[in-house]
């Protein structure tokens, strides 16, 4: 769902997903690093810059890594991130 991640990086979930424990850690995570990108430029050393060359992200889940981006138009888990006329 387009924007989901919002509640998330600003630590304001709704009530459903304040219930869960894993929910409100992921939002711990994910504020505390938009935090820390705002006020120092880098949201931690784990969290590479992203370079096309590389194509890697920051991953977040119950464990966060850093992971191998798919190429555009492969992954199947976002088959419209690459929307081509």
């Amino acid at each position: 769902m387009h924007a989901q991640e919002i509640g998330y990086v600003w630590n304001t979930l709704g009530p459903a997903a304040t219930k869960s424990e894993t929910a409100r850690a992921l939002s711990r995570q994910m504020h505390q690093r938009w935090v820390r990108f705002i006020a120092t430029g880098t949201p931690g050393a784990d969290w590479p810059m992203y370079a096309p060359a590389w194509r890697q992200a920051l991953v977040f889940d119950s464990v966060s890594q850093v992971k191998q981006l798919a190429p555009l138009y492969e992954d199947p888990t976002f088959p419209g991130q690459a929307f081509k006329l």
